[in-house]
């Protein structure tokens, strides 16, 4: 049940000199970390929670590929790909709630369970396909569709967990794995971009949107023998860009880059599978959300 959007929004194709440079090639790196949260809520039309889990995503490593080239006087089209490389440990915590209407004096904590895991992400990669067009100097609009795959795993280590008479429970679970994940995205998207200076040297700010996200994720607890399976269709995507590019040589450039992006709380579809029993389906009862910081370098090759 665990969606983490994390969306690495590639630069619009550029010209650095009006018109002469008609393509571009370009390769470079990403480090990416942020925050993950999956809610279920209490029932349809209520934001009390029953369970609650949130990542720290670790720091990943990507590597970028991109290819663009000029469709008309005013229009630019690019294809980029990028695969993560490394990952370093994250956290993750596992909160589960009292039932709505529960009296909380006699408890130590406003939770019934709590677990902390170490995760670690071994795949993730996507593709974008965007078209550009420039309007009056110096802005351009910018619309495409980026599919993306994340997965990763996590081990437990520690819990504590309330013994239903108002004590609770502390032990270890000595890294043991709970839980594999895997999470497919769909996003048309939306935006505009701002550029300021010369060829030699340039600044551009960029504001991307998606009214309509669409995730799919499959979460196997390795424990419970139970797999879960969200379905979200109109999640909100909202992006800021902003990068600087040096001339290095003739026709190649430099950019160092910043990302910040957010999906606020999207509510979906969960079918949860248990072993011997009949899936059952929680209407509008999960809630998917992310927030996410990146920094990066490119390298562009232009040509005539």
């Amino acid at each position: 049940m665990h969606v983490l959007f994390l969306l690495l929004l590639s630069a619009g194709a550029q010209s650095t000199s009006a018109g002469e440079l008609t393509a571009y090639t370009a390769a470079g790196f990403s480090l990416v970390q942020g925050r993950g949260f999956e809610l279920v809520f209490a029932g349809q039309d209520t934001r009390e929670l029953i369970s609650e889990l949130l990542w720290d995503i670790p720091p990943v490593l990507f590597l970028h590929a991109e290819a663009a080239r000029s469709l008309g006087e005013r229009t630019t089209g690019s294809l980029s790909l990028s695969a993560a490389l490394v990952s370093a440990a994250g956290e993750m915590t596992d909160t589960d709630f009292f039932p709505p209407g529960t009296d909380l004096s006699e408890y130590d904590y406003p939770w019934s369970d709590w677990s902390l895991s170490k995760v670690r992400v071994p795949a993730a990669y996507a593709a974008d396909l965007r078209l550009s067009y420039r309007l009056r100097e110096p802005f351009r609009i910018h619309g495409g569709v980026r599919y993306a795959y994340w997965e990763w795993k996590d081990r437990a280590l520690e819990y504590i967990y309330s013994d239903g008479t108002g004590g609770y429970e502390y032990g270890s679970f000595d890294g043991e794995p709970m839980i594999t994940y895997r999470q497919h995205l769909l996003i048309p998207y939306g935006g505009i971009s701002y550029t300021a200076g010369s060829p030699s040297l340039r600044w551009e700010l960029g504001v991307f949107i998606s009214p309509a996200v669409w995730a799919f994720a499959v979460d196997h607890h390795l424990k419970t023998e139970t797999m879960y399976e969200d379905l979200s269709l109109m999640g909100t995507f909202i992006g800021l860009e902003t990068s600087l590019a040096a001339q290095l040589l003739a026709r190649t450039e430099g950019a160092l880059f910043m990302r910040a992006q957010i999906m606020p709380v999207s509510r979906g579809d969960t079918r949860i599978t248990k072993k011997q029993q009949e899936p059952a389906v929680l209407r509008s009862r999960a809630g998917i959300g992310s927030s996410t910081i990146s920094f990066g370098f490119t390298l562009r090759r232009y040509r005539l």
